[in-house]
């Protein structure tokens, strides 16, 4: 199991800041009672206000350092939560299980065609009226020219980055609307370019969010 990620929770604290992607708080009403699925927790800044308001949490990720965070958090919350500490590529979801599936920025390292199918298996894991927000970077972000031209492309689209260790990948709009179900609906879909100065040097991303409804 890479151990990057642990290193750098080790690090540093509230990485990613504290506050949820906005496209989920802007969203938040339409999510059904039941439970929250959040791949690549992190230290639980997506999936706070919906343990606030009761719903049952489980999360999953590679560093053990960002979940015992999430543990102190939702303790103090007093919610119902479980965690797993596990790739992505190795989490099974369970079919019509979780009214929301939350995955911020955590397919991009995963190689593409494992991306694809969690992002199928995570639309057949919503019960009916349940949502999934996508966010991904993509072919757009400043990064991608610069990795293209200087790392191994291991996929397509996904570069193997040796100092770190890690995949990185990155995504196409039409791509991701390829891997919408049938019984499935777009509820929004976003792409951007914005300045990131909530962790590190500021730097640019291009960004993909998408959300989808299970009819």
């Amino acid at each position: 199991m890479n151990n990057s990620w642990e290193m750098k929770y080790r690090e540093l604290k509230n990485i990613w800041g504290l506050e949820a992607e906005h496209i989920l708080v802007q969203y938040q009403t339409m999510v059904k009672p039941g439970k929250v699925l959040d791949l690549g927790i992190g230290e639980g800044r997506n999936s706070l206000m919906f343990a606030l308001k009761g719903h049952k949490i489980e999360g999953v990720d590679i560093s053990e350092t960002a979940l015992q965070r999430c543990k102190e958090l939702f303790t103090d919350i007093g919610c119902e939560y479980s965690l797993v500490h596990k790739e992505l590529s190795e989490y099974e979801i369970q079919e019509q299980n979780c009214s929301l599936i939350i995955s911020t920025w955590s397919l991009n390292f995963l190689k593409k065609t494992e991306a694809i199918q969690i992002i199928k298996e995570a639309q057949r894991g919503l019960v009916s009226g349940g949502l999934l927000y996508i966010g991904v970077f993509s072919k757009d972000d400043p990064q991608y020219q610069e990795y293209k031209a200087k790392y191994q492309e291991v996929e397509t689209d996904s570069y193997y980055i040796p100092e770190r260790n890690i995949i990185k990948t990155y995504f196409e709009k039409n791509e991701l609307l390829r891997t919408i179900e049938s019984d499935c609906e777009i509820i929004c879909i976003k792409e951007d370019i914005s300045l990131d100065i909530g962790h590190g040097e500021e730097h640019y991303h291009g960004a993909l969010e998408l959300v989808i409804r299970k009819i």
